[in-house]
């Protein structure tokens, strides 16, 4: 019973750290150098109708800094980050990605990001 007891206090406890962020707050935290503020952000992008911040994902994604925060343990930037873009873009990588940045993965959703118009072609990947 005690077990039980602490699990749901720590079920409660990550839940309230994620909050619902307005759009402004998702995108300052995008452009924020802390680490925890962009995977909150990335967390709170969840659907195809978020296609306003495929710009400010793609800005940093070769950012392969990890994270120690307890929801997302062991996971760098850009891995987040194209969990984002491929929720928004309902389209799989054409390979698997991992904390490790891979050219590949992040050219498949930069041609997609340019040929949908949400960013234009010049626009370079940092």
């Amino acid at each position: 019973m005690r077990y039980l007891y602490i699990i749901i206090l720590l079920t409660i406890s990550l839940t309230s750290c994620i909050k619902n962020m307005s759009d402004e707050e998702i995108i300052s935290a995008l452009q924020d150098d802390d680490l925890n503020n962009k995977f909150i952000a990335c967390a709170n992008i969840d659907s195809k109708d978020d296609t306003v911040f495929v710009k400010y994902l793609l800005e940093n994604i070769n950012d392969v800094r990890i994270t120690h925060h307890i929801r997302f343990k062991g996971m760098s930037v850009y891995q987040v980050t194209v969990g984002a873009l491929k929720r928004i873009s309902g389209l799989e990588p054409p390979m698997s990605y991992n904390y490790q940045y891979n050219s590949r993965v992040v050219r498949f959703y930069h041609d997609w990001a340019v040929a949908n118009n949400y960013i234009e072609n010049k626009q370079a990947i940092n």
